[in-house]
C-alpha cells in the first residue's frame, strides 16, 4: 500500500526551479547594483571575493524558508554563513581553473576580463548555485 505525501511537500522538479529562480533574480539584482548604480562593472582580487561572498549570504538567507517566518532566524543565519563560504569558494575554484576572458568590450567591461571578475555574472552564478542548494535542502 503506497502513502501519500503530505501535499505541503513540493517535488525535486518544483524546488529545483524555484530556487534556481530566487538566486538568478538576486544574482541579478545584486549584480545590477554593483553595475550600474556604484559603477563597478567589474571586481577582482579581493573585493570579488567580498562581492561573491555577499551575494552567496544574500541567496543563503532569502532562498528556502524565510527568516521572518516563526522560528527560521536561526536557519537563516547559519543558511547566510554557509553562502559566505560557498561564494568564496565558487569564486576562487572558477578564478583558478576556469580562466575563461571575455571576447568584447561591453557595458564599461574591458575585452580580456576573466568573466568570473565580471560583477553581474559573479554574483548572479554564485546565488543561483546557493539557491538552488538552499531550496533543495528545505
Amino acid at each position: 500500500m503506497h502513502q501519500r505525501l503530505p501535499e505541503n511537500r513540493r517535488s525535486i522538479g518544483t524546488r529545483l526551479l524555484t530556487g534556481l529562480a530566487k538566486g538568478l533574480l538576486l544574482g541579478a539584482g545584486i549584480g545590477a547594483l554593483f553595475h550600474l548604480i556604484l559603477h563597478w562593472p567589474v571586481t577582482s582580487g579581493l573585493l570579488g571575493h567580498l562581492v561573491a561572498m555577499g551575494a552567496g549570504a544574500t541567496a543563503g538567507l532569502l532562498a528556502g524558508r524565510p527568516p521572518w517566518r516563526r522560528h527560521a532566524w536561526l536557519e537563516g543565519a547559519l543558511k547566510a554563513a554557509a553562502g559566505l563560504g560557498f561564494g568564496a569558494l565558487v569564486y576562487w575554484l572558477i578564478e583558478r581553473f576556469v580562466p575563461i576572458a571575455t571576447p568584447i568590450e561591453a557595458l564599461g567591461i574591458p575585452i580580456h576580463t576573466p568573466w568570473i571578475h565580471v560583477t553581474a555574472l559573479n554574483t548572479t552564478l554564485v546565488s543561483s548555485l546557493f539557491g538552488v542548494l538552499v531550496e533543495l535542502d528545505s
